[in-house]
């Protein structure tokens, strides 16, 4: 569990620390033109971000509620990591729709781990 545990914290971190580096920076496209879709997207993320963190410490720490709240977690940023990228795929910056691909795969083996390992032994 130690995989899925610190992949969803690292990632609930990360997408934190990516999200104020952009906005401290200015370099946030569209945020003029597409303001209030942007506050609805930020708001799914920071929700995104810090289930990811706080599911990924429950988990590290065995707590009973991990047992929904990380597939719930991951499931979110699953979600995140299929749309997200399209943003970039229409700018045509194929490494970041990349960096998203890479990050997908690994959310679904951190999910397959855990699911795993919550199975019945046989199943």
């Amino acid at each position: 569990m130690k995989f899925a545990s610190g992949y969803a914290i690292v990632v609930g971190a990360l997408m934190l620390i990516v999200w104020a580096f952009l906005l401290v920076a200015g370099e946030v496209p569209d945020i003029q033109t597409q303001f209030l879709a942007l506050v609805f997207h930020w708001a799914a993320e920071l929700v995104t971000a810090l289930a990811l963190i706080a599911s990924g410490l429950a988990l590290w720490r065995n707590k009973g509620w991990a047992a929904w709240g990380f597939p719930l977690a991951m499931g979110m940023l699953i979600y995140s990591l299929i749309n997200s990228p399209g943003f970039y795929a229409q700018a045509q910056e194929w490494g970041m729709v990349g960096l998203f691909a890479v990050l997908l795969a690994l959310a679904v083996v951190a999910l397959a781990l855990f699911v795993r390992r919550r199975l019945p032994s046989g199943t």
